[in-house]
């Protein structure tokens, strides 16, 4: 298995005794024998990664900052920061393994004074050291994160053959590139003014505020105790409107404003005019194009099958049957299960390694040993992916089995008798008795699956791997996936605030959609016929 330094310390703490070691990873034979493109050159070949350390812009006393870096990467700190692991691995009954450096002296000053007393461990630790002069490192540039996705990007679309390994770095590198040029082109944007809109805004709460208090007079009069109560009213109500102003309508507020603007956080934000738009809608449109594919995938499939399992359930459970009680109640268990609980839960029952997870245990107990079909890659294949969140996700349907069971036992009872009167038995039942009373039901359930769809976040954040990555191919990216990765993994929060706000025009876009057109086909019982 190709792996790394890091995997050292999971052997110590898991499997001390394992019987190990560590070689270079498998090069051409050309590099091997040093011949063509490759004379010259060192025969195996590795990269390397890590973190750095760093003064952000404005610290107040960056020379004494300076002096502690420099004291934090000397062979001084790290021996005296692995002096004291070992010491606290060793009260763990567990073999110490240090950490790689950087630099070259400190390695062998770390291998001579805290060596890991495991002689298979050592000998790991020492190729590892011994691989740091031809190991290739990424360059150390702010858009560091940025660089990284594109490298796993590029990777992954070449080996999956998506796209020709050329196709795939050229693309990347162009992306990467235009990072690079936007960041340094920031300073010649003008610095964001927030004075104006804020005044704007002010004046037009204020005059909201007005209005509503003039109401509010002319509707309680002269009357002192209608007074009182309303003062009274209001004070009670004060908590949440103050609540709502400020953890709510402020935050929508600075998103409107912060999406015109380029604002990483670490520096003031500065007027970008339209361009998070045109960017998002330009060199990205391939990202947010998948993202709402998959976000209109998880709707189109996985909406009709949540709702036709949940009505399902919901007509077996509102049959007349001793225990019934303790059937309703396992079946609703489920969903209220944390979503990452059952996101981690699915996680190991549909691995995506198809010698491991629990399904494809018995996947290949059944169906491999009797037919020959190999179990499929589940979360770890692009194909699978959104199958397996549609799966997952119909685990908790017994939350809409609740919904889907108090309007079946809504509907009159004398209606099923005057279908059976008219000869109606079955299906045609419930095709024009049941399906029509549930309308309203179907209708609430639809609106709010779009909705559930196109915020989809936690499931994809810890099935795809936990770093935001989308799963392979970004089978699993949604449109808030990639807002959290904008903002939080690259810092671009003006990008995505645009984002957010194409998404919230989506969302409204859809659900104006389908109050439009219930007219056509919800039937409600106040409804004059």
């Amino acid at each position: 298995m190709i792996n790394g330094s890091w995997n050292l310390n999971n052997i110590a703490r898991y499997a001390p005794d394992l019987d190990f070691a560590v070689a270079p990873a498998p090069v051409p034979r050309e590099r091997l024998e040093g011949k063509g493109r490759f004379k010259g050159q060192p025969t195996y070949i590795t990269w390397t990664g890590g973190f750095s350390l760093a003064i952000p812009t404005g610290a107040r006393h960056p020379d004494q900052a300076w002096r502690f870096l420099k004291w934090m990467t000397s062979g001084e700190a790290a021996l005296l920061g692995a002096r004291a692991q070992r010491k606290f691995s060793e009260s763990k009954g567990r073999p110490f393994v240090f950490a790689l450096s950087a630099n070259a002296r400190t390695n062998e000053l770390l291998l001579k004074h805290v060596p890991p007393a495991n002689p298979r461990l050592r000998a790991a630790q020492e190729e590892f050291i011994g691989l740091l002069p031809v190991a290739k490192y990424r360059p150390v540039t702010f858009v560091g994160q940025t660089l990284w996705d594109a490298h796993v990007r590029a990777f992954e679309r070449a080996c999956q053959h998506a796209q020709t390994p050329q196709a795939a770095l050229t693309e990347q590198r162009r992306l990467v590139q235009k990072e690079l040029d936007k960041t340094f082109a920031r300073q010649s944007l003008p610095l964001f003014s927030f004075g104006t809109p804020i005044a704007v805004i002010v004046a037009l709460a204020l005059s909201g505020l007005g209005f509503g208090a003039t109401r509010v007079r002319r509707q309680i009069g002269h009357s002192r105790s209608a007074r009182s109560e309303a003062l009274a009213g209001y004070l009670m109500a004060s908590p949440w409107i103050l609540g709502f102003l400020i953890l709510t309508a402020g935050p929508i507020v600075a998103s409107i404003l912060l999406a015109f603007s380029d604002y990483d956080v670490l520096h003031a934000p500065r007027y970008a005019g339209l361009s998070n738009f045109q960017t998002l809608f330009t060199d990205d449109r391939e990202l947010i194009g998948k993202a709402f594919y998959n976000a209109a995938y998880l709707s189109i499939i996985g909406i009709p099958l949540g709702m036709a399992t949940g009505l399902a359930i919901a007509m077996l459970l509102n049959m007349k049957v001793k225990g019934m009680a303790w059937y309703r109640t396992a079946f609703y268990i489920p969903a209220i299960v944390p979503a990452i609980a059952s996101a981690v839960l699915w996680a190991w029952i549909l691995a995506g390694d198809p010698n491991k997870g629990l399904l494809n245990a018995l996947w290949k107990a059944s169906l491999t040993e009797w037919f020959g079909w190999l179990p499929p890659g589940w979360f770890g294949v692009a194909d699978w992916a959104k199958p397996g969140l549609i799966t997952q996700g119909l685990w908790g349907a017994g939350g809409g089995m609740i919904l889907w069971l108090a309007g079946l036992q809504g509907i009159p009872s004398s209606l099923y008798e005057a279908a059976r009167i008219d000869g109606a038995r079955g299906w045609s039942q419930f095709r024009h008795v049941t399906l029509p009373m549930l309308s309203p039901y179907i209708f609430f359930n639809l609106i709010m699956g779009t909705i559930g769809a196109l915020q989809e976040f936690d499931r994809v954040y810890v099935l795809g791997g936990g770093t935001g990555s989308g799963g392979p191919l970004d089978s699993l990216l949604v449109p808030v996936l990639y807002l959290f990765n904008n903002a939080f993994r690259f810092f671009k929060m003006g990008y995505a605030s645009a984002i957010a706000w194409v998404v919230f025009l989506v969302i409204l876009g859809l659900a104006l959609l389908q109050l439009w057109a219930q007219k056509y086909w919800v039937h409600y019982e106040t409804d004059k016929r």
